[in-house]
């Protein structure tokens, strides 16, 4: 079979598909997406997006650029039915340094960022979030420190329980953020 056929044949199943969300919200400010499905905000205390995680594609990566308004860092929660899920049923283990723990959290936190207004530059895998077991994450976060000097942070977490998510909400802990996000799907 030819490299050609066999594109035509995997069709929507070759490669990461971008999505669409079927709404975006916001806790402040303003946010949206354009035709293509990149999310754009400003202002924003959360960024809730709905409709992104279906049967369609088994896992999901995102990519989120964003600034914030003050010294924070990133948390990720996730969502079913445009409710965010806040039990104590997230785990995450920060692999830098220091190799800090977050278990039975209500939400994934210190994804990105540090004590720093620096950008958060972030990219994560959400694994099988509409299949009824744990959903689990991997992300990595690339910032600079006060200095201007490159900074990483590797994280892995887990959701415990059978909830099947369609959607999911960026948030700092204190202030807000501006930026981009974008949800890909792929098998």
């Amino acid at each position: 079979m030819t490299r050609s056929r066999q594109t035509a044949d995997w069709g929507s199943r070759a490669g990461l598909a971008k999505i669409v969300p079927s709404s975006v919200a916001v806790g402040s400010g303003t946010g949206s997406a354009d035709a293509l499905g990149t999310i754009t905000f400003s202002g924003a205390s959360s960024v809730s997006l709905n409709g992104v995680f279906s049967s369609t594609y088994k896992n999901y990566q995102y990519v989120i650029l964003c600034a914030p308004s003050a010294n924070s860092y990133l948390q990720i929660r996730l969502r079913a039915s445009g409710s965010d899920n806040t039990t104590s049923n997230y785990d995450l283990r920060d692999n830098n340094s220091s190799g800090t723990n977050y278990f039975n959290q209500n939400a994934w936190t210190s994804i990105a960022g540090t004590s720093r207004t620096a950008a958060y530059n972030n990219i994560g895998q959400i694994l099988q979030p509409q299949e009824a077991k744990d959903t689990f994450l991997y992300c990595q976060n690339f910032t600079t420190d006060d200095a201007g000097n490159l900074y990483g942070q590797n994280s892995n977490g887990r959701f415990k329980g059978t909830t099947q998510f369609d959607g999911i909400t960026f948030y700092p802990n204190t202030g807000n953020i501006a930026g981009t996000v974008s949800i890909y799907g792929y098998n």
